[in-house]
């Protein structure tokens, strides 16, 4: 697992710098990592910094990143999630248990025919 802890900060004319140091918890020391941020990354940082909602630019890149991690954890489920359910499809179609290709999209346009009526 790695730990990030932020500090320091620098503006340049072109690009927003911050140096982040990692933490690993493999008892390494810390490695300074400095980045260089395009402008319109730099304004979003900043306007979240505006809403009040972060004190500063560490911050924000903070939870950008665990938000980050957050949804690839989400995304890497589905991915599984879906293998799944495709494998269990497969083995009901070896089994025989499909559904006639004609009979679903005759279905799928009943259904949006009447999502059609509904709405009017």
């Amino acid at each position: 697992m790695v730990e990030v802890f932020a500090f320091g900060c620098g503006f340049s004319r072109r690009y927003f710098e911050f140096r982040i140091i990692f933490y690993f918890a493999q008892r390494r020391k810390g490695e300074i990592m400095n980045i260089q941020i395009k402008p319109e990354l730099e304004q979003i940082i900043e306007a979240q910094i505006a809403t009040g909602k972060y004190t500063n630019p560490e911050d924000v890149i903070s939870k950008a990143l665990k938000l980050l991690l957050e949804w690839d954890k989400g995304y890497q489920n589905w991915v599984e999630e879906t293998r799944e359910k495709v494998d269990i499809a497969i083995e009901q179609l070896d089994r025989g248990e499909g559904i006639n290709g004609d009979v679903v999209i005759s279905q799928l346009r009943d259904k949006l025919r009447q999502a059609r009526e509904i709405q009017g």
